[in-house]
């Protein structure tokens, strides 16, 4: 077993990324930080996550034995199937680029960043956050998220929430390990919310663009048909990086 390997779990911490960032040098591949709960939790290009009790916030560190040609965005992709397998009963779906949705709600999200020495690729970290037992989310988040506890009208488990997940992520681990990108790509793009969806996309360069998701390519990239009827081709920016001092 790589994923689970070593365990901590801490009460609060400031950020489970720079956490998991300051072990690893010492922590072997597939180390899990576990907190309850984060003073400064980002998502994506450095957007706050709001974290509330009850939700399930997990950090991987991967050092896989091969760090110079590896495809992150195929970790990603792998990554992302592992915790969706453990919550697709409750009818979630991927929502391009790194989200988790039930019935048009965001349920959680996925962050990897990648640490670099110099030119030289160290690790990837791995965050993930899921609404689970937080069935309160406030006004402002009510109409936009939700949590499995508010889809089942039930508590959940975490801890078997949890063993499910670590054990998909080996599952998926080993996939992207063995090279089997064929596969991971197929299953992920499976599982994608917005295929043949109508969609506005704020891009990098703060541009809001307006099409027709026309497909995914193995790439990760999101392809859509604008009004024009022209195609553009949408990156598949998903990883943070961090040059280590």
């Amino acid at each position: 077993m790589i994923i689970g390997n070593k365990i901590y779990h801490k009460k609060t911490c400031k950020n489970s990324i720079e956490w998991a960032k300051s072990k690893i040098n010492e922590d072997p591949d597939g180390t899990v930080y576990i907190v309850d709960t984060m003073d400064s939790a980002r998502g994506r290009q450095g957007r706050q996550w709001v974290v509330q009790p009850g939700q399930l916030l997990v950090t991987i560190l991967l050092k896989p034995e091969n760090l110079t040609n590896i495809n992150i965005n195929f970790i990603n992709m792998a990554f992302s199937l592992a915790v969706l397998n453990s919550i697709k009963s409750y009818g979630t779906k991927l929502k391009w680029p790194n989200d988790f949705f039930i019935d048009q709600k965001k349920v959680g999200g996925i962050l990897f960043e990648s640490v670099w020495c110099g030119n030289n690729l160290m690790a990837v970290i791995v965050g993930f956050a899921l609404n689970v037992n937080n069935s309160n989310l406030g006004y402002e988040l009510q109409n936009v998220a939700t949590s499995l506890t508010n889809v089942v009208n039930r508590k959940i488990d975490t801890s078997e929430l949890l063993t499910s997940i670590l054990k998909n992520c080996e599952h998926f681990y080993n996939f992207w390990r063995l090279g089997d990108y064929q596969n991971i790509y197929k299953y992920w793009k499976d599982a994608q919310l917005l295929n043949r969806e109508i969609i506005k996309v704020h891009t990098l360069d703060g541009v809001l663009k307006t099409g027709l998701v026309k497909d995914f390519l193995p790439s990760g990239d999101l392809v859509l048909e604008i009004n024009s009827g022209k195609n553009i081709v949408l990156p598949f920016y998903i990883v943070n990086n961090c040059i280590l001092q």
